[in-house]
């Protein structure tokens, strides 16, 4: 984490946005770092398997959607799914990310958004509020594979992740099932330092904290936090899973 480490703004891509590693971000990402380590000296093969299945019988509405998110995320990491690299990449993870959901609109076309298409964070007013505005569906291309240049970048997996997330919300590049997309993505971006069952388990974080991962993305893009703000947000998502699971693992042994 070299360039981390001296502490240098990182230009993330998309409009020159930054990410300055802050001390606070250095501790939480040594902090889940490790307990990563601990998790997997308590990860046999078994308890990997058990932790992994997650029926969606029973389940309806929210509940049984995120439920099958998860299942789709877990069938993407046992694949292992490449990150993209081109648009058409993109259109193929969209498809793996929303496969088999239904779509208030109808069918989706595999494109990119048009105008009017599905803009974001409006809620049912048809009003954007500050701070959730978008880019341009002019731009939405340019924006793409300036973001999928980044994430090949040789950065820490955390940075990469954390821009991810928020720059793919950012750019919002189809009309519907973005949310999806970018958390496969991020999960993608994690998955060569933390294990399946925490990945999974964070996944779960995110679905159950999309309101306060909101209002945090909106601080960032109006610019009044720095990206480094969001992403211990998400660490801090990351570290309570992994904390769930280590009491799970550990009232195993």
């Amino acid at each position: 984490m070299n360039r981390a480490e001296i502490g240098v703004p990182i230009v993330t891509g998309v409009d020159g946005r930054c990410f300055t590693p802050t001390g606070q971000w250095l501790q939480t990402v040594e902090a889940v770092r490790a307990r990563e380590r601990r998790l997997g000296s308590l990860l046999s093969p078994a308890a990997s398997r058990e932790l992994l299945c997650s029926p969606v019988t029973g389940k309806s509405g929210e509940a049984s959607r995120d439920l099958r998110e998860r299942e789709r995320v877990l069938r993407c990491l046992r694949e292992g799914t490449p990150l993209p690299q081109t648009a058409e990449d993109l259109f193929r993870l969209w498809t793996k990310a929303t496969e088999g959901d239904e779509f208030p609109c109808g069918e989706v076309p595999l494109r990119f958004r048009r105008d009017g298409e599905h803009i974001p964070f409006s809620g049912n007013t048809g009003i954007v509020r500050p701070g959730w505005e978008t880019v341009s569906p002019v731009i939405i291309r340019k924006e793409t594979e300036s973001l999928l240049r980044f994430i090949h970048e040789d950065l820490p997996c955390e940075i990469k992740a954390a821009a991810a997330y928020f720059l793919f919300g950012r750019i919002h590049p189809f009309r519907d099932g973005n949310g999806r997309t970018l958390r496969m993505l991020y999960c993608m971006l994690l998955s060569g330092f933390y294990s399946v069952p925490t990945l999974l388990a964070s996944l779960a974080g995110l679905q159950a904290n999309r309101e306060l991962l909101s209002e945090a993305e909106s601080r960032t893009n109006s610019g009044r936090e720095d990206l480094s703000g969001f992403s211990c947000l998400l660490l801090r998502i990351l570290g309570i899973a992994q904390y769930k699971l280590e009491v799970i693992l550990q009232d195993r042994i």
